[in-house]
């Protein structure tokens, strides 16, 4: 599969219940780092797989990152975008 910064899958938010259900999938731990996060830290939830390198928006592509391991998937998937 060839990949495009700006062809890809349309991305597709997670409904309140669904991040909800990843967290608790994923024992509330950043796929990064390993951390358990607590109610005061900030997570968000992203495609392993970035959308821009050929990741889908498939359950199996999803996970959860702590507010510090975050940045630094991002800035290495568009780096990974960048040569592709």
């Amino acid at each position: 599969m060839t990949t495009h910064a700006f062809r890809h899958e349309p991305r597709q938010r997670l409904t309140d219940q669904e991040r909800a259900k990843l967290f608790l999938d994923r024992e509330g731990r950043c796929h990064r780092c390993t951390r358990k996060l607590g109610p005061s830290d900030t997570w968000s939830d992203e495609h392993i797989i970035a959308l821009e390198n050929g990741g889908t928006n498939a359950w199996d592509n999803r996970d959860i990152s702590c507010s510090w391991c975050k940045p630094v998937k991002d800035a290495e998937d568009h780096k990974k975008a960048a040569k592709g």
